[in-house]
């Protein structure tokens, strides 16, 4: 006679213990800042990562108020953020720097099984990196837009199968626009028979792996067209394949007593 189908779960180990157990491992294990508050905003319980945020031991936080480990303005930036957490259900990711890092922040309301709020639950994550790696993109974009009102000289990019993904901004291009859009518009401003043409030539020299070079028609303001030169390079890896296309675009000056 086999043994009957149930649906309901094998009994797991849910002692006091074990779950204290398992909350000490999941706060000393956690790639995160960990933290739990209670509703007086006391440091019930910190993690490792959490405490060096705040320049200081788990030993030395546990038990104090945000008070007595902060000062302004974060002590009232965060402040801010608890206590509106502790009125409201769902709190949005927020952005608090501390020590001159950057930290998103995530706070979530703890209830117990009456529904009475016991604290606050904190998960902290240190993005300075990312922030700074953002930030240098940002002054490379504002680098080259401030070149384009200077020099006619456009940079581009594209990827190891020539689809080009970068194209530097002109003085009179959107900031912050899309870098889709910016590439497609170029594409637009190209004569016609030009763009199919040089398309053509384009992945045909792909598989050579050498400097490329042609010539083409743009458009410019009242109709006109201005014949320019693209150049690329590629950048290859220790094994001589393309990793990437680095080219640039400039006006092809014309000797006229040539």
């Amino acid at each position: 006679m086999g043994t009957p189908h149930t649906d309901t779960p094998p009994l797991l180990d849910a002692s006091p213990f074990q779950q204290l157990h398992q909350l000490r491992s999941l706060y000393q294990q956690s790639p995160a800042g960990l933290c739990f508050l209670d509703v007086n905003l006391r440091h019930v319980r910190v993690n490792d990562l959490f405490a060096k945020m705040l320049g200081a031991s788990s030993f030395q936080i546990t038990g104090k108020t945000i008070d007595e480990v902060l000062s302004d303005p974060t002590l009232d930036q965060l402040r801010e953020i608890l206590n509106a957490a502790l009125k409201n259900d769902h709190t949005p990711t927020q952005e608090v720097v501390i020590a001159e890092r950057d930290y998103q922040v995530f706070v979530q309301k703890v209830v117990d099984v009456g529904g009475d709020v016991i604290g606050l639950s904190l998960v902290t994550v240190d993005v300075t990196e990312q922030k700074h790696i953002i930030r240098k993109l940002h002054l490379s974009d504002a680098h080259f837009r401030h070149l384009a009102e200077v020099s006619p000289t456009i940079a581009w990019a594209a990827r190891p199968d020539g689809t080009v993904d970068y194209i530097s901004p002109l003085a009179t291009d959107i900031e912050g626009e899309a870098m889709q859009k910016r590439i497609d518009r170029w594409y637009s401003k190209m004569h016609t028979d030009d763009l199919a043409r040089v398309r053509a030539e384009w992945l045909a020299w792909l598989p050579s792996v050498r400097p490329f070079s042609t010539t083409f028609r743009m458009a410019q303001t009242g109709g006109n067209y201005l014949l320019m030169r693209s150049r690329a390079h590629p950048q290859l890896d220790e094994n001589g394949a393309v990793i990437r296309w680095n080219g640039m675009i400039s006006p092809l000056i014309v000797d006229e007593g040539a």
